[in-house]
């Protein structure tokens, strides 16, 4: 049998295990790819299906959409009398929610399939109706995107007497985007190859649809990171065969060298050679390797120990030091790191930055106290992180305000998630703290893209639309955008200066005198004073005026500076078309001794005038009992108190049970469903207004905008009446 040297078999192992090494990379490798074509032939066919199913889904909707819009009366009304076609088409449609925004245009067509009138929209539609319902029509070519649906309109429910036939024209890439959310196919590449001027039907439409897959971020990063990750495997492995080999040669090779050396000299005569200082070197030196082996090790433990617990620590203190006490989550120093860390590297992504404040929140914590108030921040608290994504953070910035930055976040997602937080504060029972009032939060929205938008704008641009979102009329959810530029610095810092200016010059108060009609008479028996500021030939309104006084908690002031204008009108009787008028009062104020006071000696100055303070009920009176003590001394100076806004507030039944107040005046929010034809909505004002006026109380109507309208309440009993129809009747 043939010998080989101990070098010549190390060598060929070490070369044996360089291939298997090869072997074994370039196996993974070849897996690797078989399983991203894989996934990317299911994302692909995962595709197809998101549109198939976004194709049915949207069918469902046109089929919908266009079933009520032929079932309402309004329509049905213009194939008969078409005098207000125009009008019903151009605003009606729209303002009844009937149709989406997303269609760009609606035309009804008689029997014949004529058009009525075409559209003013964005989109013509043809004058002659094609001539089938229940499919989509496509168009020539310069409607290629969009699609056309015609439906039938009777009469009758039973669909029997035809009167005509409506049509809709819809953009196809918008209404599927809209139909769902798209995580496999890309909508933006979405194309329609539809042949011009053809009938489709809805579920052979996807067939004409050509778009690619969204692709697969994380495959992508998946990929990429195992490539690294094999790269520097193998690139260990092979320092690894490099040491390996060294150490085989050091110590099994060289020493066994020297031995079989040392045996030869042997065998030929050289003793001496047995005693080669090369071998004990050799031998010795794996000893205490060995033990110097064991004592780093057992240091490295008790090291590995030490460590953890100063990791530990550290975590613990970093956790103490960014946390909020109350809530658990992350506090005004976190923000403030995050954010100038955010600022310093932007990375040209999408972000949203979400402000949160609790609406009222001193008046809770005035009314109920401040353990009440720490379970309500506690609760939002958690309501907002269930609410958001899994690694957002949630600062609290200090009171009942809150934040959070959503990083690689689209704007509809941010939205998404805004809304996502509103409803689970709302859903939250906060009567279980004993709370008797709904708590309500702004959210304010401002959208980044990393390092193109200057990061630092967005905490201003989202402290405005917060700021917005407080306002009366307005949406608690409101996003940041170029319309809002009425708020910017240099305008607010104007209407602030404005406003501070009224409190000390009355005179720059005008006031709007609407009249409140007495049903009976069909006159006015008062007006009620709406505040506007005059300021270089502008008029400020009260969507620019109250955010203000609230912000600044200058009611009182602002209360007092309107009754002095409002006396200054009263000796002018040019001015005031009636000899009655009635006062807008805030919480605040109705609480507030020198408000009180300027109201007596108003009512003392113009004893002839009828004198009405409105109470508005959305507003948390801390101080009940002193503020029904204020009510009683009004009335028995001669004023009359009417609770403001009825239906729209926290507590209207409980104002209603506990103060002395001798009208109610109903909030539009409450009359407009009398206008509605769903009848239990109707019935629950119907009886609403018919228990209060039974207990004794005037009751007043807001919003008359219509004749029917003004019947309906009148029919109902109610004493009096304001709004745009009854200004014009009038002619104040």
């Amino acid at each position: 049998m043939r010998a080989f040297k101990i070098a010549h078999l190390s060598a060929a192992f070490i070369v044996l295990a360089g291939l298997l090494l090869t072997l074994l990379g370039a196996g993974t490798w070849y897996e690797l790819q078989g399983i991203t074509r894989s996934i990317e032939e299911r994302e692909r066919l995962a595709a197809g299906d998101e549109i198939r199913e976004a194709v049915d889904n949207m069918a469902a909707t046109v089929r919908l959409n266009t079933e009520n819009l032929g079932k309402w009366e309004e329509t049905k009304q213009q194939l008969v009398y078409k005098e207000f076609y125009t009008l019903w088409r151009d605003d009606r449609v729209r303002d009844s929610g009937l149709l989406p925004t997303v269609y760009r245009a609606v035309a009804l067509y008689d029997k014949n399939g004529h058009i009525l009138a075409q559209p003013t929209a964005d989109g013509p539609m043809p004058n002659l109706m094609p001539g089938r319902t229940g499919q989509y029509y496509s168009g020539d070519k310069a409607t290629a995107e969009a699609l056309y649906y015609f439906f039938p309109i009777h009469a009758d429910p039973a669909k029997t007497i035809l009167l005509g036939y409506g049509g809709v024209q819809f953009p196809l890439a918008t209404m599927l985007q809209q139909s769902r959310r798209f995580r496999f196919a890309d909508i933006h590449t979405l194309k329609a190859a539809l042949p011009d001027k053809t009938f489709l039907e809805p579920g052979a439409l996807s067939a004409h649809l050509l778009y690619r897959p969204l692709g697969n971020p994380s495959l992508q990063i998946f990929q990429g990171v195992f490539q690294h990750t094999l790269i520097r495997l193998v690139a260990f492995l092979i320092g690894t065969l490099i040491v390996a080999a060294w150490l085989l040669h050091r110590f099994l090779v060289r020493p066994l060298t020297a031995i079989s050396r040392a045996i030869d000299a042997a065998q030929h005569g050289a003793a001496s050679v047995v005693e080669d200082k090369t071998i004990g070197r050799g031998v010795v030196q794996v000893l205490e390797l060995e033990a110097v082996r064991r004592s780093i090790t057992e240091y490295q433990a008790r090291l590995n120990v030490l460590n953890l617990d100063l990791e530990k620590s550290t975590r613990q203190f970093y956790e103490q030091a960014h946390r909020d006490d109350l809530t658990g989550i992350y506090n005004r120093r976190a923000f403030d790191l995050d954010w100038r860390a955010i600022t310093s590297h932007g990375d040209g992504r999408e972000s949203a930055l979400l402000l949160f404040d609790c609406d009222h929140f001193k008046a809770i914590n005035d009314t109920y106290g401040h353990a009440v108030g720490d379970n309500v921040i506690k609760a939002i608290a958690a309501c907002l992180v269930r609410a958001l994504r899994t690694d957002d953070r949630l600062y609290r910035l200090g009171g009942d305000e809150f934040a959070t930055l959503l990083r690689n976040c689209e704007p509809e997602r941010a939205r998404a998630i805004a809304e996502r937080c509103w409803e689970l504060v709302m859903s939250h029972d906060f009567r279980q703290y004993g709370l008797t009032e709904p708590v309500t939060i702004s959210i304010g929205i401002a959208l980044g893209h990393g390092s193109n938008t200057l990061i630092n704008d967005m905490l201003k641009q989202a402290d405005i639309a917060m700021y917005t979102a407080k306002r009366p009329g307005k949406g608690k959810i409101v996003v940041y955008d170029s319309s809002l530029g009425g708020l910017s610095p240099l305008v607010a810092n104007r209407e602030l200066s404005v406003v501070f200016e009224a409190i000390q010059n009355p005179a720059l108060l005008q006031f709007r005198y609407q009249p409140i009609v007495n049903l009976s008479s069909n006159r006015a028996d008062y007006v009620e004073a709406l505040a506007r500021l005059c300021y270089e030939g502008d008029l400020i309104g009260p969507a620019a005026i109250f955010p203000i006084v609230h912000d600044r908690r200058i009611d009182e002031e602002f209360d007092l500076a309107v009754i002095a204008a409002i006396r200054r009108d009263l000796l002018l009787p040019a001015v005031l078309p009636v000899r009655g008028v009635s006062i807008n009062l805030s919480a605040p104020g109705l609480v507030s001794e020198k408000v009180i006071t300027a109201l007596l000696e108003l009512r003392r100055a113009a004893a002839d005038v009828t004198l009405v303070v409105e109470i508005t009920e959305t507003a948390l009176i801390t101080q009940m009992e002193l503020a029904t003590a204020h009510i009683q001394r009004l009335r028995q100076a001669g004023c009359k108190i009417a609770l403001d806004d009825f239906g729209s507030g926290y507590s209207s039944l409980r104002y209603l049970a506990t103060m002395p107040v001798d009208v109610v005046k109903f909030d539009i929010s409450l009359i407009q469903l009398l206008a509605r034809e769903e009848p239990r909505q109707r019935r629950v004002v119907e009886n609403i207004a018919q228990t209060i006026r039974a207990a004794g109380y005037q009751l007043v109507a807001e919003g008359i905008e219509t004749a029917k309208l003004l019947e309906t309440v009148r029919a109902l009993g109610f004493s009096h009446a304001q709004g745009y129809h009854l200004d014009h009747l009038t002619g104040l």
